[in-house]
This record gives structure tokens, sequence and C-alpha cells, in this order.
């Protein structure tokens, strides 16, 4: 079983499909600060992003569970994948993403 935290506006059939049957805790907060997105990270296994959330270095540092980031979208340009990788957090999209 798995935290996942979906910070950006998501339909909720996705979110549906990351609870798994209830495998999953899905945590929707699509307003989270960047204040409140530090603060929090720490308990969250995935995070789930779309544009509006930034992914800066402190906040990877500091998700000690983070296995991963999921960018529901095109691009990561707002995640800092040299402290992903350091951090040996997988950063992904979805393999038909466009634009």
């Amino acid at each position: 079983m798995g935290k996942i935290l979906v910070s950006d506006a998501t339909a909720e059939e996705g979110r549906k499909i990351l609870e798994d049957g209830g495998l999953n805790e899905v945590v929707y907060q699509p307003d989270i600060t960047p204040e409140q997105l530090l603060a929090d990270i720490g308990q969250y296994d995935a995070l789930v992003i779309r544009s509006r959330t930034q992914v800066p270095g402190d906040v990877l540092r500091a998700g000690k569970r983070l296995k991963i980031v999921g960018r529901a979208g095109v691009g990561v340009d707002n995640v800092d994948i040299p402290v992903a990788t350091e951090c040996g957090i997988i950063v992904a999209t979805p393999p038909r993403a466009t634009r």
C-alpha cells in the first residue's frame, strides 16, 4: 500500500485508478501551497503533479519515502531532475502525452 499525493487538479477517474481498489491512499490537495508541500511530502510514497506544482530539490530531499513523481502531462521542467536522480526518485510522464 502506498500513500499518494495529487497536488494539482486532476480528473476523479484518474484518482480512482490510483486508489487501485483500496490498495493506495490517495490524498487530493489541488491547492496545496509550496510551503505545505515541503512540510508534508515526507509522508508520501508518490507525488502526482501537473504544471502548477513546482518540485524543487528541497521538496525532493524532504520526501524521505518518495519513490516516484508522476507528471500528468507533457514535460518535467517543473521537477529538479538532477536532485531526483541523486535521491533515487523516478520522474515519469505518460507514454502518449501530447501537447
